[in-house]
């Protein structure tokens, strides 16, 4: 017989060494219709799409000051952080997200030739308030933002067309006219507050 153990007693600290407030700008990139296109083609070739947009995300992120935070086999999210003396957070994540879109079709038109898949992605963005930190389980660390600004952001994503860029108010408000933007109107977001003004990021402006 087993005896009395507190619950989640061998799992070891799940506890943010240190957190901190921060306004950053979340992106997450999400696959259309994903469980039948991974149905159509085989493991090996759905393996090396997946892998693929992976790589694109990080090469994204890395090229205009973000970071990987997830990446669920179908899509994945970045995050954009203030620098000290570099450009906004927002700015640097909407050069991404045109970025991404650009670098995607690309993969689409490709996979479109050798396996006559329709392949497209969603892009969302969103700029708030986070708590950012580390967690884990005792060596297996890592560092990750969390709070209401990040689910907005994915449900923003949800909201878009494919192989579009679809961005919140927060995160317009903290554009210049570099970018060429369309205002959507106010949208219903499950589990916000309020609708939700949404705007749908086409270029950079001049482009």
């Amino acid at each position: 017989m087993l005896g009395h153990q507190e619950p989640f007693a061998d799992i070891g600290p799940i506890a943010a060494d240190h957190t901190e407030r921060k306004v950053v700008t979340v992106v997450f990139i999400d696959v259309k219709d994903s469980m039948p296109l991974s149905r159509e083609i085989e493991l090996e070739d759905w393996w090396s799409v997946s892998s693929g947009l992976f790589t694109l995300m990080c090469e994204g992120a890395e090229r205009f000051g973000g970071w990987v935070g997830e990446f669920t086999g179908d899509g994945a999210n970045t995050v954009f952080e203030p620098t000290v003396g570099g450009h906004h957070h927002a700015w640097r994540a909407c050069l991404a997200a045109l970025w991404l879109r650009d670098a995607v079709r690309t993969v689409a038109t490709q996979l479109r030739s050798e396996h006559q898949l329709e392949f497209s992605v969603r892009i969302g963005i969103h700029s708030g308030e986070v708590l950012a930190g580390t967690v884990g389980h005792r060596d297996r660390r890592s560092y990750r933002v969390n709070g209401y600004a990040v689910s907005l952001a994915k449900r923003i994503e949800g909201l878009a067309r494919p192989n579009r860029i679809y961005l919140s108010g927060s995160t317009a408000a903290f554009l210049t006219e570099a970018f060429q933007l369309h205002d959507l109107g106010a949208a219903e977001v499950r589990g916000a507050e309020a609708p939700v003004r949404v705007f749908e990021l086409v270029a950079i402006a001049g482009r």
